[in-house]
């Protein structure tokens, strides 16, 4: 998964990650499960997962997906969003 931008969200702890994932299969993928790590000095320091169900990519395209989280540490974090699971349906 490609991370197209992080938009921090003013005078706040909140962020939005937008990515662009990209399915190169014959089968259409929805209801993504990810997460987001936020590093620092390569330690582990924040892991979100969370999971969206109306999303949905089609058969050799692209789509992009928008999640919005927290962070709590306070520090200037290196961001990191991992596919964990999905669905598909077979044609």
């Amino acid at each position: 998964m490609e991370t197209i931008n992080l938009v921090s969200i003013k005078n706040t702890s909140r962020y939005i990650i937008n990515a662009n994932v990209t399915n190169k299969t014959k089968y259409k993928w929805h209801a993504i499960h990810f997460e987001v790590i936020g590093r620092l000095d390569d330690k582990v320091i924040m892991i979100k997962s969370g999971e969206d169900y109306d999303w949905v990519i089609q058969p050799d395209s692209e789509s992009m997906i928008s999640i919005p989280f927290k962070n709590e540490s306070g520090e200037d974090l290196e961001w990191e969003v991992n596919i964990k699971d999905l669905s598909h349906d077979r044609y």
